[in-house]
């Protein structure tokens, strides 16, 4: 096979597989880089994995410039993991908390992106404070959840201070939003909640799993908002629509020809229960300064 037949091939690979085109790995050659050719990719030759054009045949031997990849890391789960593992010993579950972390940035490397010399990680840490916006709109808001423990704040502490250039705890927030707004400028993600992984525009890294989560187009997003704001969440206390679980929201969703809020309302006892729901379950109304509650758009609100 030609080398423009071997891209052919791997284009195809690319567009159900990790890497695709025109993604921030910018390497390419002169023809691409003047827009009169396809994108620069990686094929495979004589057994090698090569960066190539598929228009020239040209062999790229190195990229224009060292590549920063940007991932947002909701590390609630992490400080939980440490304390289970390490109760008795602060240090010990603050070096388990780093070794997770560190654990993540490989993870990078490691069947998401192939790093060369140069090449960076820029990381954010986020952690939840103590009350976000969801608990001054719903008073019962996981309430079932029993107070952090003294432990769990002493390692949040920790973290805060020795990790300050990296750490973040944004007032008003949880950490899942505050993630979902840096993956809407661009930055990976790493969380095992489900709710952020489908809510998630960016690759997601899910470290219980230690696999990577593909992006989630906007109309997919919006279909997970309805389905969470149908069957709520047990966990945090969510209410949701009543007698229906993650089936009946799916398939409710699912057979919906405008997938819209207006065509959820019905299910809940009133207009209010329904918008209160959505609210709970949106992890995009932080702007990065302030909490703008969701609305409906003017379309949704005529149907």
């Amino acid at each position: 096979m030609t080398n423009i037949e071997l891209f052919k091939e791997e284009k195809k690979r690319i567009k159900s597989g990790i890497f695709k085109l025109g993604d921030t790995d910018n390497r390419r050659c002169d023809c691409c880089f003047s827009g009169d050719g396809w994108l620069c990719t990686y094929v495979f030759m004589n057994g090698r994995k090569l960066w190539a054009c598929g228009l020239c045949e040209a062999k790229i031997s190195k990229r224009r410039k060292d590549l920063t990849y940007k991932i947002a890391i909701d590390a609630d789960s992490i400080i939980s993991k440490a304390l289970n593992r390490q109760k008795n010993n602060m240090e010990l579950a603050f070096y388990e908390f780093c070794s997770e972390i560190g654990s993540i940035k490989g993870a990078i490397f490691n069947g998401l992106h192939e790093y060369e010399k140069g090449d960076d990680v820029e990381i954010k840490i986020i952690l939840t404070p103590r009350t976000n916006f969801r608990y001054e709109i719903f008073k019962d808001y996981k309430h079932k959840r029993p107070p952090r423990s003294q432990e769990r704040i002493e390692l949040m502490k920790l973290v805060m201070a020795r990790l300050k250039p990296w750490a973040e705890i944004r007032a008003n927030v949880e950490a899942d939003d505050v993630v979902i707004y840096y993956a809407k400028q661009g930055w990976m993600v790493a969380a095992i909640d489900k709710d952020v992984i489908n809510a998630c525009p960016t690759y997601c890294y899910n470290y219980n799993k230690y696999k990577w989560e593909p992006p989630s187009s906007e109309a997919q997003v919006e279909q997970w908002y309805l389905m969470q704001a149908l069957m709520g969440d047990s966990t945090d206390c969510i209410p949701g629509a009543k007698g229906i679980g993650e089936v009946g929201a799916y398939k409710i969703v699912n057979e919906m020809n405008w997938k819209s809020f207006a065509n959820i309302i019905q299910y809940f006892d009133s207009y209010e229960d329904a918008l209160l729901s959505m609210r709970l379950v949106r992890m995009d109304q932080w702007n990065g300064k302030e909490v703008i509650l969701w609305e409906p758009s003017q379309e949704e609100d005529v149907i």
